[in-house]
């Protein structure tokens, strides 16, 4: 959300990185709406062979909507991993509940778990400061540094297998 431009996104960086194609799709499954198994399904059809699949979502998950959040984020990753490398990252607020739903849904389709909830807070980032934006709810969103230090932790779960 806060990157200084799309490219400069962990998106776009790990693509780069890998120099492989980018395909960014963005679904509503933290606030389940009736036609997202629909989106999931089509998603899905897009995904092929040595496709790396990043499921980055929770941050915006409400306690109450945990469970629903874990079903549909398995189901998420049911369909897209299809023996592929698949890549499934933590909240960047650090929300342990959500954290945990995604594990669990990234252990049972043979992910792998990259946790960032501790870039945030940490005292090397230099976003914590950051003024970049007019609204300070933006501005606590991953930044320049804090995509390059997501990247990196995909990356490595990408390059662990």
């Amino acid at each position: 959300m806060a990157a200084p431009s799309a490219e400069k996104d962990f998106s776009h960086l790990v693509a780069s990185a890998l120099n492989v194609p980018l395909s960014a799709n963005n679904l509503a499954i933290e606030d389940p709406q009736p036609n997202t198994l629909s989106q999931i399904s089509a998603i899905a059809t897009r995904v092929g062979p040595g496709t790396a699949v990043i499921l980055e979502f929770g941050d915006n998950v409400r306690s109450a909507g945990v469970d629903a959040f874990e079903q549909q984020y398995g189901q998420l990753a049911a369909a897209v991993v299809k023996g592929n490398s698949l890549v499934c990252v933590s909240t960047w607020w650090e929300s342990q509940n959500v954290d945990n739903a995604i594990k669990r849904a990234c252990s049972a389709h043979g992910g792998r778990y990259a946790y960032i909830g501790d870039i945030r807070p940490n005292p090397a980032n230099p976003d914590l400061q950051s003024t970049a934006y007019p609204d300070w709810q933006v501005n606590a969103h991953p930044q320049q540094w804090g995509h390059r230090q997501i990247a990196k932790r995909v990356l490595l779960q990408l390059r662990g297998r």
